[in-house]
């Protein structure tokens, strides 16, 4: 597919903070964007909800590095996800440039009737089309729009 950006995108569960400045040092990253739970509550939904010993954590990031973009944030991707392991705390960001690339992209997944929808695709914050699946060898892809829904 043209215009597809493939991103790990590590769920950190508290230690994405500490996760950043490891890799600041090691790979000499550059953090292009943090917002935590508290700041994303302030400055984008006032209805987002969260446990108080949760609201300096990592809602998302991004860094680049090596030519490589990867995302970091301490909340699970996968909200059907009971607790916390290692194994689950890993998924693919795949970034198109529009709606319509989103829509072409998770129709090719949900042909295969094994994909299992997490958040089916539509508008939020962040992108005029999101959605999360989990393809039927259960790993956890993320579509993304990099267009920003409408205001």
């Amino acid at each position: 597919m043209k215009n597809l950006t493939i991103s790990p995108f590590l769920t950190l569960n508290g230690q994405a903070e500490e996760a950043i400045r490891y890799y600041q040092e090691l790979f000499e990253a550059e953090l292009l964007f943090k917002i935590t739970n508290r700041e994303m509550k302030a400055q984008m939904d006032p209805t987002l909800a969260y446990p108080e010993n949760e609201a300096d954590w990592v809602a998302h990031s991004v860094m680049t590095f090596a030519g490589q973009t990867w995302m970091i944030a301490d909340i699970a991707i996968d909200t059907t996800m009971k607790e916390f392991q290692i194994g689950n705390h890993f998924s693919f960001c795949l970034e198109v440039e529009d709606r319509a690339a989103a829509e072409s992209l998770y129709q090719r997944f949900l042909a295969d009737s094994r994909t299992q929808v997490v958040e089916p695709l539509a508008a939020n914050l962040f992108s005029d089309g999101y959605a999360i699946v989990k393809c039927p060898f259960g790993i956890t892809f993320q579509i993304v729009s990099k267009a920003r829904p409408a205001s």
